[in-house]
């Protein structure tokens, strides 16, 4: 039924006082009236710039929600109250303000509405559910990640099921045909058959290992052991062991080596080996014609460090856009025999080397995968403390970061993260200079330095922080490096679109 009022004085006494923020809208979506909790609602929407209140609701309002918000209007006015359930506010898609709202028609009386031209009238109170909304959308967000989590084990240990009593029951077989060969005294069929089984169970033994690696690595129990090696021997080896594979299967097979040094680091040796022998075998496997290539760059970053990249060329079909994700995911495998675990377990091990592994994939063309570790150069047993020394500095990191909401930088906080440093972040420069006075940080990052830090104050308190650009804590710009007047710009500078393994860079050119 609708409200008859006289004076629209009436209705800001009814309103003004509430608690909850309340709107007097006109049937086209107008603001007519705001109170108090109505306005600081709208001032504490992000992206929001209030002019005044009442002109300022319908620009607040999600862009995709504005056609519920006209049709609550209009529903209200033909049954004279409506409810719109969580309407969207603000345009910030990383922290929406979500309000539910309680809407009743206002009418003059028939004769007063004829006389003064006064129109009907719609009372809203609102009430922030935003919580409540974060909280559903996480269940929601928990719930699917446990239903791909258990979709993704059932496919996985249907294949682990598939891979080992495959080869079980080769053995049983060929373990009756090699004793009936040792009792006719047929040795050449013997020794044939033995060295069957001494190849199956190779592969179980590969498929266990595999298992216990992911095992270690979902743990986080994986620990690498870094010794002087030969990374020159190590492609050596591996270009022994994979040149008649490539030969009988018609493909040619080249190691290039482009290095300015001999080639002795300090690293885990076996991991390389493990990951580089899972780039050559998956493509092998997948090439039906042509060729594989190894390509080995060294680039010299400093008297000590060199970052070493491995690319894995092939002539294969290429890898279609629609399984890109599955294969860094361990769900995905065309081949006649494999797990499938492979890639991810390159993947986890580049990252615990601190480096890059990607690919490039053209359709018909091939694909080449590029491993890129950061690695030190062993230059003799006295030099063997030092250097260790300096990998266990870059060991869980304390750091402190001040980026912008929205930004893509987030991606490398989360990185670092799963890296196993400590990562604090804010958006506010004051709070990032307030963090600094009661904690102690190994890592400053700021997103487009100093612009977020407001004022030249604040900025000061930054960069007293940092007692030397060549020692522990370090200032890092994240950005284009342009200056700006309220500070100096900091030494350090990481571009735009740059990884972890750009800022392990900079790092250990300071140690």
């Amino acid at each position: 039924m609708a409200m008859d009022i006289s004076s629209q004085n009436l209705i800001r006494e009814l309103f003004q006082s509430h608690p909850l923020p309340s709107f007097v809208f006109n049937p086209q979506g107008e603001v007519l009236m705001i109170n108090q909790a109505g306005e600081d609602m709208l001032r504490a929407i992000p992206g929001i710039r209030l002019e005044t209140g009442e002109s300022s609701f319908l620009t607040a309002i999600h862009r995709d929600q504005r056609l519920r918000f006209e049709a609550h209007l209009v529903e209200c006015v033909s049954r004279s109250h409506a409810e719109l359930k969580d309407l969207r506010m603000g345009h910030d898609d990383d922290s929406p303000l979500w309000l539910r709202l309680n809407s009743v028609c206002i009418s003059p009386p028939p004769g007063k509405a004829q006389a003064s031209g006064e129109q009907r009238l719609i009372l809203s109170s609102g009430v922030n559910v935003s919580e409540s909304r974060r909280n559903q959308d996480a269940l929601l967000l928990a719930r699917n990640q446990a239903e791909k989590a258990r979709k993704q084990q059932s496919v996985f240990l249907g294949q682990i099921s598939h891979e080992i009593q495959s080869p079980l029951k080769d053995l049983s077989q060929i373990s009756d045909l090699l004793r009936e060969a040792v009792q006719e005294e047929r040795l050449n069929a013997a020794e044939d058959l033995s060295q069957t089984i001494g190849s199956i169970s190779k592969n179980l033994g590969t498929i266990v290992n595999d298992l216990l690696d992911l095992s270690l690595m979902d743990e986080n129990k994986l620990e690498l052991r870094s010794r002087p090696f030969s990374l020159l021997e190590v492609l050596d080896e591996l270009e022994q062991l994979n040149r008649p594979l490539a030969e009988k299967r018609g493909l040619g097979f080249y190691v290039r080596k482009n290095m300015s040094t001999e080639g002795m680091f300090q690293g885990d040796e076996r991991r390389i080996r493990q990951v580089l022998n899972i780039l050559i075998t998956n493509a092998l496997e997948y090439t039906g014609e042509g060729q594989v290539d190894i390509i080995l760059r060294e680039d010299e970053l400093s008297d000590y460090l060199s970052e070493i990249s491995i690319e894995v060329r092939d002539t294969g079909p290429g890898i279609p856009p629609r399984i890109h994700h599955e294969l860094w995911e361990g769900i995905y495998s065309e081949k006649e025999h494999g797990t499938g675990v492979g890639l991810p377990i390159a993947k986890r091990l580049t990252r615990l080397m601190r480096g890059q592994i990607y690919f490039e994939t053209a359709r018909n063309i091939g694909t080449s995968f590029f491993f890129t570790i950061p690695l030190t150069r062993f230059t003799g047993d006295s030099n063997l403390k030092i250097l260790e020394a300096r990998q266990n500095r870059l060991k869980n990191l304390r750091i402190l970061a001040g980026i912008s909401r929205g930004s893509s930088w987030q991606g490398l906080l989360s990185s670092l993260g799963e890296d196993g440093h400590m990562v604090v972040s804010s958006h506010d420069g004051s709070e990032v200079a307030s963090l600094l006075e009661l904690n102690t940080f190994d890592v400053i990052l700021l997103d487009s330095y100093p612009e977020m830090v407001h004022n030249r104050d604040v900025a000061d308190k930054i960069s007293e922080s940092v007692h030397s650009e060549e020692s522990f804590p370090v200032l890092i710009q994240l950005g284009t490096g342009e200056a700006n007047s309220t500070a100096n710009p900091p030494r350090h500078i990481l571009p735009p679109n740059s990884s972890s393994l750009d800022l392990y860079r900079i790092l250990t050119g300071i140690l």
